[in-house]
Formats: structure tokens, sequence, C-alpha cells
């Protein structure tokens, strides 16, 4: 996470307009009871095109876009496991470009606060103790 003032010293900063696409956002995402936004995604190909406007033709992985290929995975010999991307995305206008963007796909909330300190419930890998 970064500041605020960080970024704008930076230079980064949206050059746009913003709210629509964050209503869109807001409206996109699950509600609660109360009718307020729960932060969390559907699923990432509905949230890439509905409000990033990605075509999943354009998403390796996706049904309507290219297969994604097996040099994405990565073996982590210590825990064994492989870590391997769902969907992945390289430059829209230069498709042998490098990858740019490696999605993945975890059920639920994945917060390792509440996994038991040997090892995380989504997958094996340790558990952060939090700060």
């Amino acid at each position: 996470m970064v500041s605020i003032p960080a970024l704008l010293d930076a230079r980064a900063h949206i050059n746009q307009n913003f709210l629509p696409r964050h209503r869109a956002l807001l409206e996109f995402l699950p509600k609660d009871r109360d009718g307020q936004p729960i932060g969390e995604l559907p699923g990432f190909l509905p949230f890439a095109e509905s409000i990033l406007g990605w075509s999943q033709a354009d998403i390796a992985g996706a049904p309507q876009g290219p297969a994604l290929p097996e040099t994405l995975q990565f073996y982590l010999r210590d825990y064994g496991e492989t870590l391997q991307p769902k969907y992945a995305l390289r430059d829209f206008n230069q498709t042998d470009s490098d990858w740019l963007l490696l999605v993945d796909e975890l059920p639920g909330v994945q917060d390792c606060r509440h996994c038991p300190t040997h090892s995380c419930k989504a997958g094996g890998r340790p558990a952060l103790k939090p700060a």
C-alpha cells in the first residue's frame, strides 16, 4: 500500500475521471443483506469483461481465449506444490510480448490470519503471522 501523497509526488495518478468505473465496480460486486457491496469478486472473467472492458479473446485460459501455456507453471520444490495461473494476459497490441498479468482464482476469502500457523488452508504454504 502506498500513500496518496507519495503517489502524487511520483506523478502516479489516474488521468481520467474514475467515478463512472468505480460506480460500475460497486454495482458489479455482490451485496450483503443491507445492500452494501462485499469486497469479493465473483470471478475474474466477469470482472475483466464488465469492469475492465477486456475481451475473453485476449485472455489466455478463457473459453474464447488462447490456450494457457505450460511454461507459466512453476514448481515450488520446498513445498511440493506447483503454482499455475488460471488466466494470463499479454500486451493486447503485441501478441508475442512477455506476460504482463498472471491470475489465479481462489475460492472464498483467503485470509491467512485465520489459518493454522503451520500451513495455510489455501494450499499448504506456511501462513503469515499477523503483525
